[in-house]
């Protein structure tokens, strides 16, 4: 709740009983609350499906992501292992309808990504 994030149980943090005197629990590391688990079936993009791809482009092509230091922190998050990420949601009612599966609704502007690929240099 708060949030409206997908959070795995790795993203969650050991709440600090010490600071209020409540129980220890996992909580959301953004809110602090302890999150509602949910069930439902989504569509995920398969992020991991890429995870050699990305790092031998990284490899081969070091001139590919700029400034340098952007450069070290991409290639450091991709070698850390890359996970699969939701791109829609069955329970919600808004959002934009999956054409392929009308009882999805895409919730993420998933297709932004397209313009970290497209966009100039330039710019």
């Amino acid at each position: 709740m708060g949030c409206e994030g997908f959070k795995t149980e790795k993203d969650l943090i050991l709440k600090d009983p010490a600071k209020d005197g409540a129980s220890s629990e996992l909580v959301c590391p953004d809110h602090l609350t302890k999150p509602d688990m949910i069930t439902e079936k989504n569509r995920f993009f398969k992020l991991k499906n890429y995870q050699k791809k990305i790092e031998d482009l990284y490899a081969k092509h070091p001139e590919f992501l700029l400034p340098e230091y952007r450069f070290n922190e991409m290639k450091s998050f991709v070698k850390g292992g890359l996970e699969d990420f939701s791109v829609s949601r069955e329970t919600n009612t808004f959002g934009i309808p999956l054409p392929f599966d009308p009882k999805q609704v895409s919730y993420v502007r998933y297709d932004a990504l397209f313009n970290y690929v497209t966009i100039s240099r330039d710019s």
